[in-house]
């Protein structure tokens, strides 16, 4: 999926950026008009994140404490979501990097995803198929990240996206993107990449305790080209993130409203880490959540 004419490059990431903006507009409209609604806000802690400096010098075994605030939504003809962290919202941390300096401090990033579905918009219902798909969505994500040299700037990405029904699962969605990264530090002028996530949800029972497991998983194809801000080569080698959790709903289990206060576990896996080859991290965190 890498594309070389540095020219058609930037015309089909300015369609990708149309067509995000697009989604964007007829989703944005859907504020007033909701089906469900799910707003939660997240507390992670974990001290296994590695990262890197400016100079490309690794920060072993970071300490970070995360805040999120994550969204979801349905309406009559798609659904929206995005999230928003604070890593180190309180300053730096005791990682250090190949230089002796302290790791980073405080990193925002973020991330919206609006879908329109394809059968509702032009046939009044759902386009499902195969017996496992049971709707088919014009999908876009739009991502922004700013106080990490590596990841400074923001991506946009378009394609078709699904959500699956698969027994037991309160949701499942697969969504396959052509991707534009425009960055500070490096690959400014990339290919084009792509990306598959896949997103779900499956809540069970343990006797008398409520659990569930979900999570996400990002497959991205490497953008070629591109130079560094020292004149090297800006390539990015094909990356994998993972961060699936489990979570015990606590409320519940105290005699409390159910599905309001969770805790439990979130492993951060991160493959090739911002498309640096050989950069891997693994990262267990604690993870308290509260659902408004």
């Amino acid at each position: 999926m890498f594309v070389t004419s540095k020219i058609f490059s930037k015309a089909v990431g300015g369609a990708i950026a149309g067509g995000v903006m697009a989604v964007s507009l007829m989703a944005g409209a859907s504020a007033q008009a909701a089906d469900w609604s799910n707003t939660d806000i997240q507390y992670l802690y974990g001290r296994s994140f590695q990262d890197y400096d400016k100079y490309g010098n690794k920060i072993d075994d970071q300490d970070k404490g995360v805040v999120s605030i994550e969204h979801a939504s349905g309406w009559s003809y798609g659904d929206n979501y995005f999230f928003f962290d604070v890593s180190n919202p309180f300053g730096g941390n005791d990682g250090v990097d190949g230089r002796g300096g302290l790791g980073k401090g405080t990193v925002t990033y973020g991330e919206w995803s609006p879908r329109l579905s394809v059968g509702k918009i032009f046939a009044g219902k759902e386009l499902g198929f195969g017996g496992i798909v049971k709707d088919t969505f014009l999908a876009a994500n739009f991502e922004y990240s700013s106080g990490d040299h590596f990841a400074t700037g923001h991506s946009i990405l378009v394609g078709p996206g699904f959500s699956l029904d698969l027994p037991g699962f309160a949701f499942a969605d697969i969504n396959f993107y052509a991707r534009k990264s425009y960055r500070q530090w490096i690959a400014k002028d990339t290919s084009l990449g792509g990306q598959v996530t896949i997103d779900w949800l499956y809540p069970f029972t343990i006797g008398s305790t409520q659990w569930s497991f979900g999570g996400f998983l990002d497959y991205a194809f490497g953008e070629k080209g591109g130079v560094t801000q020292y004149g090297g080569d800006a390539s990015k080698t094909n990356s994998v993130i993972t961060q699936p959790q489990l979570l015990l709903d606590v409320g519940a289990l105290i005699g409390a409203k159910p599905g309001v206060l969770k805790a439990g576990i979130e492993y951060d896996v991160w493959l090739n880490k911002y498309g640096i080859d050989g950069a891997n991290e693994s990262n267990p965190n604690i993870m308290v959540m509260y659902t408004f």
